[in-house]
């Protein structure tokens, strides 16, 4: 009887061979700053195709979705809340607010 190592949920591995997470995030790292320096619209991984085999090999797909999803919200995040966006918004509807001379 052949016996096989336990494999729990969110646990990384790819077959029964665990994962070294530093490596997956070091070539998650140079992959991302390899996109980040195209400064294309949207993440094409073809154009990056060194850093983008490593980053597959490295990491599995439950790693690369969830390195993905938070790259994104986290370019989201940038685009919509800059400081000025922000001043800009507060001084129009702090100027649409009228307070009463006196409180009752």
């Amino acid at each position: 009887m052949e016996v096989k190592p336990l494999l729990f949920v969110g646990y990384p591995s790819i077959g029964t061979q665990r994962l070294d997470m530093k490596k997956c995030y070091e070539a998650h790292d140079r992959h991302f700053d390899c996109l980040d320096s195209l400064r294309t619209k949207g993440d094409n991984h073809y154009e990056c195709p060194t850093s983008f085999n490593n980053w597959l090999k490295n990491c599995d797909g439950l790693a690369r979705r969830r390195q993905l999803e938070n790259r994104y919200l986290r370019q989201r995040d940038e685009r919509l809340y800059t400081q000025d966006s922000l001043a800009d918004y507060n001084e129009r509807n702090s100027s649409k607010i009228s307070w009463p001379d006196r409180l009752p």
